[in-house]
């Protein structure tokens, strides 16, 4: 087909050429309340306070070591926020 040659001469050829497929990333380890609570042997109420959702200057955890899933009540806190948990006990 003389057209199909046609138009793959006019495509610059970054668009002829397949891109390598880059490696994806590995997800961000998240724990829930109770798994952060089994972890460090305490309750989950401990866990709720240390959150202080309602004063985070006064958080043990900071608002940016932890996300609410949308659409639920439930919340996830990140590994880095756990690990630094974990060091200072």
């Amino acid at each position: 087909m003389p057209w199909l040659e046609e138009k793959k001469n006019w495509l610059p050829n970054t668009q002829r050429t397949r891109k390598a497929r880059q490696p994806e990333k590995e997800p961000e380890r998240v724990y829930s309340v109770a798994e952060v609570a089994r972890l460090m042997s305490v309750s989950k109420n401990t866990v709720y306070k240390w959150l202080c959702i309602d004063h985070p200057e006064d958080a043990v955890i900071p608002p940016a070591g932890w996300f609410r899933i949308p659409n639920t009540k439930e919340i996830r806190i990140r590994k880095w926020v756990l690990m630094a948990l974990m060091n200072e006990v």
